[in-house]
């Protein structure tokens, strides 16, 4: 179970892998929010990194830790995207790291009746819907590549 999360984190099987998906991004591209849509690339990729974020600080403390910033920013500042999309990437090694600790994978998560693995197993769910909608934003500014893309 461990290396079918592992490898759903990683991406590239059935879906693109995320680093292709948030490759090659101008960041004017990446913070802008096209017409009718409700978040731009750097809202999808800061939302996906807080969670992360909040989840790894979570499991390290053992015990649910106070939320902080906010969970889905309506805008991030041009100068903001680098360093939002170094978080995303950061927490997503971390979790990646947690799927090679069998103990840790079938702890209860917070006390309750979902795992660690559960957890992670969501994580990995919750990215690929993010970055399914990150390559349609894409598509919609024309920045991406089908054919090169799968």
């Amino acid at each position: 179970m461990n290396n079918t999360i592992k490898n759903m984190l990683k991406g590239g099987v059935s879906f693109q892998k995320p680093e292709v998906i948030l490759a090659d991004l101008e960041p004017s591209l990446a913070v802008n929010i096209p017409a009718g849509a409700a978040h731009s690339i750097a809202g999808h990729v800061a939302h996906m990194a807080w969670w992360q974020r909040q989840a790894l600080a979570n499991i390290r403390a053992g015990q649910r830790q106070p939320q902080t910033g906010d969970e889905f920013p309506k805008t991030i500042p041009l100068e903001e995207w680098q360093t939002t999309l170094e978080d995303f990437f950061a927490g997503l090694e971390a979790l990646k790291e947690l799927c090679d600790d069998q103990k840790l994978l079938g702890q209860a998560y917070l006390g309750g009746q979902e795992t660690i693995a559960d957890l992670l197993l969501d994580f990995a769910m919750h990215n690929a819907y993010h970055l399914g909608q990150i390559v349609l934003l894409r598509r919609l500014q024309g920045v991406w590549n089908q054919a090169e893309a799968i």
